[in-house]
């Protein structure tokens, strides 16, 4: 019917059950199959079908946003085609999701029977639509393959001619444009309406990228450069990767590399260092805190400071913070050995924090705990130790210290200086150290349930360990909290380090490495890690400011993983060190990115690494509009 120039239209109310009903059907050639003639059987299924072009009908496309039917030929006179969709069609598939399966049931039967006592589909006489109901695009040779964007009303063919063509969908008369530059026929053609761009391949497997607004060529990729050889088989263009997939005797996936955005530099957020950043869900702002000691809040949607606090921990540097779940206490702490509890919402310092005696060692990381109906503020730093606090009534003014360390902590912790925590609901607790080391921990009990010696491990690139020189630093480390249930085959535990690689650990049997592979494309050292809240993506920032995501949904999630997980995106954020202690952060609700550096910016991203704004620049954004960014 293809050769007929036909389009059959198929409307399936009951998809599940119906595709179980086929699989019953007999097999031709091993594959379950169902004659066109008995498609109407079940009464799930509403057909039609039209004659609509002259020749075979190369191409067909449902679009759900003009509720129309895109179908293409090689006959000149009816190259393209735009048809609505029948109104019983589009009546049928718009309210089959509303009505009770019994209404539906009645409906499909009624249209069923009604079906049936025409004669079988295969030897109706196919009619036309009405020519009010279609939009004729004539091209020269026809058209062989095309694209429509609704957001930008653009559709673009291509076929024999060589000859890719711009129309408005509501114009047929005349193309709006004319791109010239293939050597041979237009084999496929994707509108990409982020960038405004269109990507289209040939048959002698050359890629031209093309700037819709200008109608010029940006880039032109032939296959004596891209190595794709043989006959073109299929393509797919994946706008999430930004990767053009072809596949001949091979599989070939194009990732385009887009220029770096230009960033006002002249911004910044901070006048020192920022040396960590946090994301407060309850009140939507982003709070960093800078070498100077100073902390500042922004609002997140426009990029504007909220609040400032200076000196904040007297001379010291505010090292790391944390948010409590209600967003209404922020803790910080500092090179001056405390932590402090702050007010959110006026600023104020209600409690200071400290370890005993005279010790002012460096705090480097600090986290929140609910357990038990219990509440604690847990702190790691040069002191060595897991120091635990108790969320007790707050009295201003009022100094508080630590209760007694664990036994196992005092004779079998670590025995260098403490770089991160991470908690793992409901009980365990993982720290890292400058040495390599990784410890997990019972909260309950305080003893250790496994060391994990990343520094024994010996680095499969050799040449990221000679650029690593002697650094066994992990610097953060990370629980996959969904994989918890499975002990005995799933990873559920990142750590960064050393040699610059994310080590993927399994944390049961006296812990087993699952994965390890290196962790940035300029294989320089890794300073912090941020995993979505559903857990399936992983980013890393490094040394040079750039950021890595990935995609982790089931890597090393069922055994040993002997490559890297997918990579989605890579960008580079700053000119220096993305900083540590949640200074990369996924906003997963808003599919955002925050980041700090030493650069003193703390800018925000999408996850795709679009660059919104640097906050405390002059114009704000709005979250909202991609036009503001």
């Amino acid at each position: 019917q293809y050769s007929q120039g036909c389009v059959n239209i198929f409307v399936i109310s009951f998809v599940g059950e119906t595709l179980r009903n086929w699989t019953k059907c007999q097999t031709v050639e091993g594959i379950p199959s169902v004659l066109i003639d008995n498609i109407t059987d079940s009464g799930y299924v509403s057909y039609t079908r039209w004659k609509v072009h002259n020749d075979w009908v190369t191409g067909v496309k449902y679009v759900n946003d003009i509720q129309s039917v895109i179908s293409s030929s090689n006959d000149e006179e009816t190259a393209l085609i735009i048809g609505r969709l029948p109104f019983f069609l589009n009546h049928i598939q718009n309210t089959c999701g509303t009505k009770s399966a019994q209404q539906r049931i009645k409906e499909m039967s009624d249209f069923g029977s009604m079906k049936s006592k025409r004669s079988p589909l295969a030897g109706t006489t196919p009619t036309k639509r009405l020519s009010c109901d279609e939009s004729h695009f004539k091209a020269y040779k026809g058209v062989k393959t095309f694209d429509f964007c609704k957001e930008r009303n653009v559709l673009v063919t291509g076929g024999l001619d060589r000859i890719i063509r711009l129309w408005n969908p509501y114009v047929p008369g005349w193309p709006t444009g004319l791109l010239r530059g293939h050597s041979a026929p237009i084999f496929f053609l994707c509108l990409e309406p982020e960038d405004n761009r269109i990507f289209s391949v040939s048959t002698d497997n050359t890629v031209m990228v093309w700037d819709v607004e200008d109608q010029t060529c940006l880039l032109t990729v032939i296959p004596k450069a891209s190595h794709i050889s043989g006959e073109l088989a299929a393509c797919h263009f994946s706008h999430e990767l930004r990767a053009l997939c072809m596949a001949t005797d091979s599989l070939a996936l194009l990732q385009i590399k887009y220029k770096e955005k230009q960033f006002d530099n002249s911004s910044v957020s901070h006048n020192e260092s920022v040396l960590c950043c946090g994301y407060n869900r309850a009140f939507q702002q982003v709070v960093s805190c800078s070498e100077g000691s100073v902390i500042k809040t922004w609002e997140v949607k426009t990029g504007l400071p909220v609040m400032e606090t200076i000196a904040a921990h007297g001379e010291a540097a505010v090292t790391c913070m944390t948010i409590d779940p209600s967003g209404r206490r922020l803790i910080t702490g500092g090179r001056d050995g405390c932590l402090k509890k702050w007010n959110y919402i006026n600023g104020r310092c209600v409690q200071t924090l400290r370890q005993e005696g005279d010790s002012t060692h460096e705090v480097s990381d600090c986290i929140y705990l609910e357990m038990n109906n219990n509440r604690y503020i847990i702190s790691v730093g040069w002191d060595r130790r897991i120091n635990i606090f108790p969320d007790l009534h707050e009295e201003l003014g009022n100094i508080q210290y630590p209760q007694p360390h664990w036994m196992d902590d005092v004779n079998s912790g670590h025995k260098d200086d403490i770089q991160c925590a991470a908690l793992c609901r409901p009980n365990l607790l993982a720290t890292s150290s400058y040495d390599g080391e990784v410890i997990v921990w019972n909260l309950i009990s305080g003893h250790i349930l496994c060391h994990l010696n990343s520094k024994s491990i010996v680095p499969f690139d050799k040449q990221s360990a000679h650029r690593q020189g002697d650094d066994l630093s992990v610097s953060k480390v990370l629980f996959i909290q969904s994989r918890t249930d499975r002990k005995t085959t799933a990873a559920s535990l990142v750590a960064s380090g050393p040699a610059g690689c994310i080590h993927f650990w399994n944390i049961y049997g006296g812990g087993k490495l699952f994965a390890q592979f290196v962790g940035s494309s300029c294989k320089a050292t890794i300073t912090d890690l941020a995993i979505s809240q559903e857990d399936t993506l992983l980013c890393a920032a490094d040394q040079l400011g750039y950021i890595n995501i990935w995609h982790i949904l089931e890597y090393a999630g069922h055994g040993l993983e002997p490559n890297p997980p997918l990579v989605l995106h890579n960008w580079r954020a700053h000119g220096c060190t993305v900083t540590r202690d949640s200074s990369v952060e996924l906003v997963s609700e808003r599919h955002l990115l925050l980041t700090s550096s030493l650069d003193g910016r703390v800018r925000l991203w999408s996850q795709q690494g679009e660059y919104i704004g640097t906050f405390g620049q002059n114009e704000p954004w709005d979250i909202s509009d991609k036009n503001s960014w």
